[in-house]
């Protein structure tokens, strides 16, 4: 066991106790530069579609059968017909995105 009081020791500790303070603030940064990739990423891959607009359908009459596609979202999702419309006209603010290639 070294002599904790010898200054090569010490030395040794300092440049430990530093390297393994160093690395976190490299992990930290890191993990900080990801996010602020991933945001510009998101922010880049949604810009095409960023002033798009969803007209809402009309009621449509086909072969004599009338369909009104919201009232059928909505009576298949039981939600109210104002909540489909706001779930039609939303902007969306995520794209999954999935690793292509080989």
């Amino acid at each position: 066991m070294p002599n904790s009081w010898d200054p090569r020791y010490l030395i040794q500790v300092a440049f430990g106790v530093a390297r393994t303070r160093i690395r976190d603030v490299r992990v930290d940064a890191t993990i900080a530069a990801g996010a602020a990739f991933g945001r510009v990423g998101r922010q880049l891959l949604l810009r095409p579609w960023r002033k798009e607009s969803v007209r809402i359908p009309d009621p449509i009459t086909l072969a004599g059968a009338a369909s009104d596609i919201v009232n059928d979202l909505a009576v298949y999702s039981g939600l109210p017909e104002e909540r489909v419309i706001e779930l039609l006209r939303r902007q969306h603010t995520h794209l999954p995105v999935r690793e292509c290639g080989p």
